[in-house]
């Protein structure tokens, strides 16, 4: 009996000893690649998707608690300065609740800075990072407009405020790469004059014409 199984061991063997020609390997070894380069590339992905929306909801998070910030000074705002000019985008507000003192808002070195005097800056703290942009704008029916001749054309000139005021906060960050976008519309609570507020340097009391500073000027 036992003969008769090594003669079998032996038969099967001599009948199997071609072994693994280089063709069935050079295919053997292109097939693991391939599965490999697919595993890499979907765990590549995977983390890359991980990283995008961490980074993304981490933005989200610090822009609401900026614009929760100025979204505070702006309802109880006396005056609002604004200027979108670069490098430093300001805006200014007169608050109540800081009793009476500057509220100032300022985008400089991607960092938008919180202070009351843009002079010094040791006085101004960082109320966010990664600040690409800050953009104020005023909803057009805050504004009453009378079309006047400018120019040998006739344009909408502001003649009056419409109260509540409602302004337009937009800030605009990026972090390694990724860029969110996130805005606000606040309504000042006070009742706002003419000469109460300032748009890229334009005086609104000395009626200046909607298209001197039509970029800042949104209709929602």
């Amino acid at each position: 009996m036992e003969m008769c199984i090594m003669r079998m061991i032996r038969k099967c063997y001599k009948g199997n000893n071609k072994g693994i020609s280089l063709v069935e390997l050079l295919i053997s070894l292109a097939v693991g690649a391939i599965v490999m380069s697919a595993l890499t590339l979907l765990v590549s992905q995977g983390i890359k998707q991980y990283n995008k929306t961490t980074i993304m909801t981490q933005l989200q998070e610090d822009a609401n608690i900026a614009l929760n910030n100025i979204s505070d000074s702006i309802m109880e705002g006396n005056y609002l300065v604004i200027s979108n000019s670069r490098p430093a985008a300001t805006f200014q507000t007169q608050d109540v609740a800081h009793d009476g003192k500057n509220v100032i808002y300022m985008v400089r070195d991607h960092c938008l800075y919180l202070g009351d005097n843009t002079a010094n800056m040791d006085t101004m703290g960082i109320l966010c990072k990664n600040v690409d942009e800050m953009k104020i704008e005023i909803v057009q029916s805050s504004l009453k407009t009378e079309l006047a001749e400018r120019e040998g054309t006739m344009q909408h000139k502001v003649v009056g405020i419409n109260n509540p005021v409602q302004i337009k906060v937009t800030l605009t960050l990026e972090l390694n790469g990724y860029t969110r976008s996130v805005s606000r519309v606040t309504s000042v609570r006070n009742l706002l004059d003419l000469d109460e507020m300032t748009m890229q340097g334009f005086r609104f009391d000395n009626a200046p014409f909607l298209e001197q500073f039509a970029e800042y000027i949104v209709n929602d």
